[in-house]
């Protein structure tokens, strides 16, 4: 697990984690909109093996499959330029730019998964929407 992970598992614990990767696509498109590597603690390792390469929200998957809901996902969202192999995988070309998404999502117990996707900047978009109550 990468280092930049350990704010959200102790050192001790990541070399116990169930990794899996996944390409992530969208319906109208024929090339994947993402790279996913995802990081799951062992209890979960049967789930894991079950969500590897669908296409659902990664935490739906899992409340399904556990039982247990995420209470809360923390994300960072940050611009890069993609490595080689995340090239290759999404079929762009090297050196394009890019964004990395990093997503905790803890359950009651603690972290549940982490997730490290990448996405090329032509295929991601982000969409948000607040209501003010007044």
């Amino acid at each position: 697990m990468p280092e930049s992970l350990h704010r959200y598992v102790d050192a001790h614990e990541i070399t116990d984690w169930v990794y899996r990767r996944a390409l992530v696509y969208q319906r109208h498109l024929r090339r994947p909109v993402a790279v996913s590597h995802v990081y799951m603690p062992p209890k979960y390792e049967d789930i894991a093996l079950k969500i590897e390469g669908n296409r659902g929200v990664l935490f739906n998957e899992f409340e399904v499959y556990s039982g247990h809901p995420i209470e809360q996902v923390e994300q960072e969202i940050r611009a890069i330029i993609l490595d080689d192999e995340a090239c290759l995988d999404l079929s762009c070309s090297k050196g394009e730019a890019g964004l990395r998404a990093t997503r905790a999502y803890f359950d009651t117990e603690g972290p549940a998964m982490i997730s490290i996707s990448f996405h090329p900047g032509d295929r991601y978009a982000y969409h948000m929407r607040f209501d003010r109550k007044s």
